[in-house]
């Protein structure tokens, strides 16, 4: 859920950090990496046996309402700019073996 877990595998990223929460963020785009103004954003729990595949899973079915919701707006000429914190969140990119590893290790899993 942005401004967290800028870039490459968001979803990885919050298990691997342990996030109690993730999300969708449909937002414009700018020149950054992910930086852009929010129009919608949906928040989704995140359990402690949560696997990287449900999770993914979960937010298939949550980002394409958020992005059916956002066409609505945009159509409809009500879609928000809601400005990020540029200095707010983590930037990553495709995680590493060491990263993997990591993940592993703290009991986390794929599937």
């Amino acid at each position: 859920l942005l401004p967290n877990h800028k870039g490459r595998q968001p979803l990885f990223w919050a298990l691997a950090s342990n996030d109690n929460k993730t999300g969708v963020t449909i937002h414009y785009i700018d020149p950054g990496i992910d930086t852009g103004d929010i129009i919608v954003q949906r928040e989704i729990p995140i359990s402690p046996t949560e696997t990287l595949h449900s999770l993914y899973l979960k937010s298939v079915k949550v980002g394409t309402q958020a992005l059916l919701d956002a066409l609505d707006l945009l159509e409809a000429g009500k879609a928000p700019r809601i400005p990020q914190d540029p200095n707010a969140g983590q930037k990553h990119l495709f995680p590493k073996l060491a990263d993997r590893e990591t993940f592993f290790a703290a009991g986390r899993r794929f599937y």
